[in-house]
């Protein structure tokens, strides 16, 4: 898995607090910088975080009782009805994949997800993938009361 380093800590940080801010200066700066194709290492990591941020709230929250569970997910559409993961865009469905195989402690697939979308993906692709790992962030809590995203690594 991408290693979590000092300054992804901090950018991701910077990155969830413009969110909660609903700073869309900085947040529109930040992702135009990590979404180049020179920044493939950096984006790796930041959507790696996000991912590790993001299941270890997952894993804190109440609604999580099953230790030894697997970890498993129905897609629906916005009439309730079920989609099949495979219609969905790329940059999303790899999102999906990697934050389930990042609780079921699989971080080989976690990786193997998020560089299909740097490798075949255009800048677009990568654009939507690194947004949709902010938002289920943000939406399960990860920067909130101002806490730290320091420790992004592991479980």
């Amino acid at each position: 898995m991408a290693e979590h380093t000092p300054r992804v800590a901090d950018a991701i940080n910077t990155l969830v607090a413009a969110v909660r801010d609903r700073d869309i200066d900085v947040v529109s700066d930040l992702l135009a910088q990590w979404c180049r194709p020179a920044s493939d290492s950096d984006l790796l990591a930041i959507v790696t975080a996000l991912i590790s941020a993001g299941g270890r709230k997952i894993l804190e929250s109440e609604a999580v009782q099953l230790s030894d569970a697997a970890f498993a997910v129905e897609v629906q559409n916005a009439d309730g009805l079920p989609v099949d993961i495979d219609s969905i865009a790329p940059p999303v469905r790899a999102v999906l994949r990697a934050q389930l195989a990042w609780l079921n402690d699989r971080p080989e697939d976690v990786t193997d997800q998020i560089r299909l979308v740097i490798d075949a993906g255009d800048s677009h692709d990568r654009m939507s993938m690194l947004v949709h790992a902010l938002v289920w962030a943000v939406q399960v809590g990860v920067g909130e009361d101002g806490e730290s995203t320091e420790d992004l690594g592991g479980r």
